[in-house]
């Protein structure tokens, strides 16, 4: 600025003045002049007012006629923004107050343009200003200005900013309306309108008029509308701005049942005794969670009240595990009552309520007087009304909470009502107190419950697991029962290590005279397994069984030894099949040479298909084979195919015999030429 002025032509300065003084000279003459304010070396405006007109006067200046669609640069300084503060707002103005007083067409139209409903927000601001300072003198403006104002007051859909905004502009330009206004947002509300919206209203009322709006602050207090959390939110920023108001509006809200829960809060702000015992004790439609609220704020203002209404809510609460919170809450102002609420809980002759809360119950009596803990826990173990495993769980406790005695858990492994699998459960939790007694328990258990071998067997072996030696004799009348064959095995696996040799051998024989075959022959096995004679005895025993298959007892007999010769020479006899008598046969010369020679000969004399017969022969000892396959070679009831292969095998076992078959073979004229042909190529090899 200094700059400007120091080049100035109308500024006529004294010979030989410097520039530096020259500057100095016009720095002081215009901080002198009010207008100016020196900082550094730098002039800027005193008022930032004065700088704006001065410029709105240069810009008139070159542009006299006003915003013109000729001149498109005059149309920024009136055109709409989109957002608030106006940039340079103090310059447009001042322009547009002495644009209006040649040119006042142009400039209204561009200002209707501003507050337009497209664009009042964030625009109707500037046009305020520019009435609330009289620029704009005779306009028309004020009444289309207001009249949007008020819409936007009324309008329940207004975002907060804006309807603030819109309240602040509206007392700047026409402070009646906008105080008749707010004082009917807040006196003539519908139900629906928003409390916070009308406590606004209060606010903006009172800092124009404190009475007025201390009237609607009461007004307000008395009659919140609205969702009920607006209305709760309302009432504590009412009691922020006047406590005794704050609190007629939660005593308002305390009092209207469509508030809800939030009623239960309205009289934990007030903490008035009785209005918090008359929630607690008759809900009037709380939650059981909120009259658990009040109740907990009412214990420590009015402990006797509180109980008495605490015993009134435990009768009357909605959930079946509030009663004992509501006793966890008063047991130690009143452990009396508290025992008594739970005790109605755990003793409710209710098939359907719940076993869990049942239990729970039981543990606070216990732990509000200790002399009943384990008689409590022996009750509910007894209860018909209580779910087994509550039940249970009730019985172990005495064990592993107290070190109590074990006649819970051995009634209730005893216990009529209780399934053979439930009672093997208590059984089985007496395996760390008193092992020997859960055995034994489980032993009796396995013999009358169960109706599956399975199943006794399961229940066998945890008996066994805890105490062997109760369970043992048990287990070995299990094996020598008419149980499944696989079970049983299982049963004396069970129990070999614990048992003699000889023992063992005679469950194993057990189950070989009355199990299943496969049963039997892997009893049988066993006993072999230990190298013991009786193995190959019960092994025969096995194969001896005419009922099973022909195959299984082949096997059987196989393993057996001398003990299966009987069984061998039968099924090498009478076997449907010539290929098991084969078998049958050659196991049988092992262990009878004159037995087995006869049946495999009878074999060889006729057997189907022929190919046995060779097999069979071939199956005899020394010459006697060679000689089975001549029978064969000169059996003309034979295939030629046939004899021919017995010759070729028994070429294989003596040179001289084969070739003497083959050369039979080769001069028979019953034969065809072909095995003739056959039978010379062989001899000329």
């Amino acid at each position: 600025m200094l700059d400007v002025a120091l080049a100035s032509a109308r500024l006529a300065w004294p010979a030989g003045t410097a520039v530096p003084e020259r500057r100095h000279i016009l720095d002081g003459l215009l901080a002198s002049s009010g207008a100016f304010v020196s900082e550094n070396g730098e002039l800027r405006f005193a008022r930032p007012a004065l700088r704006d007109y001065l410029a709105a006067c240069h810009v008139h200046r070159h542009h006299p006629r006003g915003p013109r669609l000729t001149e498109p640069s005059t149309w920024k300084y009136l055109k709409p923004r989109k957002s608030r503060p106006w940039p340079e707002a103090g310059l447009n103005a001042f322009l547009a107050g002495l644009w209006w007083k040649n040119e006042r067409p142009a400039v209204e139209r561009r200002l209707r343009h501003l507050v337009h409903h497209r664009h009042w927000e964030p625009n109707i601001g500037f046009v305020v200003d520019l009435i609330r300072r009289d620029l704009l003198p005779g306009n028309d403006l004020r009444e289309q200005v207001v009249d949007i104002l008020r819409g936007a007051l009324r309008d329940p859909g207004q975002d907060d900013e804006r309807w603030s905004v819109a309240a602040n502009e509206l007392q700047l330009i026409d402070p009646v309306t906008a105080a008749d206004e707010l004082d009917a947002l807040v006196s003539f509300a519908r139900p629906t309108a928003r409390s916070r919206r009308r406590y606004d209203a209060v606010v903006a009322l009172l800092q124009h008029d404190r009475v007025r709006g201390m009237n609607a602050l009461e007004v307000l207090a008395r009659n919140l509308t609205g969702l009920p959390q607006d209305r709760y939110d309302t009432a504590l920023l009412i009691g922020e701005l006047d406590q005794d108001q704050g609190e007629v509006a939660m005593l308002y809200l305390a009092d209207t049942e469509e508030m809800g829960d939030l009623r239960a809060d309205a009289a934990i702000i007030l903490r008035r005794p009785e209005l918090l015992r008359e929630l607690v004790a008759e809900g009037r439609g709380l939650s059981d969670d909120a009259r658990l609220r009040a109740l907990d704020t009412l214990l420590p203002l009015d402990s006797e009240i509180a109980v008495t209404a605490a015993e009134r809510f435990a009768a009357t609460s909605a959930d079946d595990d509030t009663p004992l919170r509501v006793a966890e809450l008063i047991r130690h102002e009143s452990p009396r009552t508290a025992l008594r609420i739970a005790a109605d809980i755990a003793w409710q002759e209710d098939q359907d309520a719940d076993s869990e809360t049942r239990y729970d119950a039981v543990l606070m009596i216990g732990k509000i007087d200790t002399a009943e803990a384990i008689p409590a826990l022996r009750r509910l173990s007894e209860s018909k009304f209580t779910h087994f495993e509550v039940r249970l769980r009730a019985a172990s406790r005495i064990l592993t909470e107290y070190g109590g005695p074990i006649d819970a858990l051995v009634a209730l492994a005893e216990a009529p009502e209780v399934t053979w699998e439930n009672q093997a459960r208590a059984a089985e939790a007496l395996k760390e107190a008193a092992p020997e007694a859960g055995a034994r328990r489980l032993v009796a258990i396995a013999g009358s419950g169960p109706s599956t071998d399975a199943s006794r067997f399961t229940i066998l072996k945890k008996a066994h697991k805890i105490a062997p030696r109760e369970a043992a004799a048990e287990i070995e009348k299990f094996v020598k029962s008419h149980a499944a064959g696989p079970v049983r095995l299982k049963a004396v696996e069970l129990v070999v290590s614990s048992l003699s040799s000889r023992s063992v051998i005679d469950l194993y024989a057990a189950i070989v005279a009355t199990a299943d075959g496969e049963s039997a022959m892997t009893a049988a096995r066993k006993v072999l397994a230990m190298h013991h004679p009786r193995g190959l005895e019960l092994m025969g025993r096995v194969a001896d069984r005419t009922a099973e298959d022909p195959q299984f007892r082949l096997t059987a007999a196989t393993e057996a030894g001398e003990h299966g010769k009987r069984t061998l020479l039968d099924l090498a006899q009478t076997a449907r099949s010539d290929r098991l008598r084969l078998q049958a046969a050659q196991a049988l010369l092992k262990i009878d040479r004159a037995g087995g020679r006869s049946a495999l000969k009878k074999l060889v004399k006729k057997a189907r298909p022929s190919r046995i017969r060779i097999d069979a022969a071939l199956s005899l000892p020394g010459t006697a084979a060679t000689d089975a396959l001549a029978y064969i070679v000169d059996d003309r009831h034979e295939t030629e195919s046939v004899r021919f292969e017995a010759a070729t095998e028994a070429w294989d076992l003596n040179v001289k015999c084969g070739r003497e078959l083959m050369g039979t073979l080769a001069k028979n004229p019953a034969n065809s030429p072909k095995t003739r042909e056959r039978a010379q190529r062989y001899l000329d090899k």
